[in-house]
């Protein structure tokens, strides 16, 4: 399996930082990771947006072991 967190870091790798960010922003009330890691909207930067995300992959893995990929 693969978690919304992954998803978003792979479309960061993809597409770039600043599109996920201006998609990310609008809606991040709608999902706890995306507020906390775009809790300052449009200033979140790349640095603390990926190592938000990569915090909580890795708790999910503490949590589910091999159940997510990569």
């Amino acid at each position: 399996m693969i978690c919304f967190e992954q998803t978003l870091l792979r479309v960061m790798d993809a597409a770039g930082f600043d599109l996920v960010r201006t998609r990310a922003v609008p809606a991040r009330n709608c999902d706890m990771a995306l507020r906390a890691v775009f809790g300052s909207g449009l200033e979140a930067t790349e640095a603390s947006v990926r190592d938000g995300l990569a915090n909580y992959v890795a708790d999910l893995k503490r949590q589910t072991g091999s159940l997510l990929v990569g």
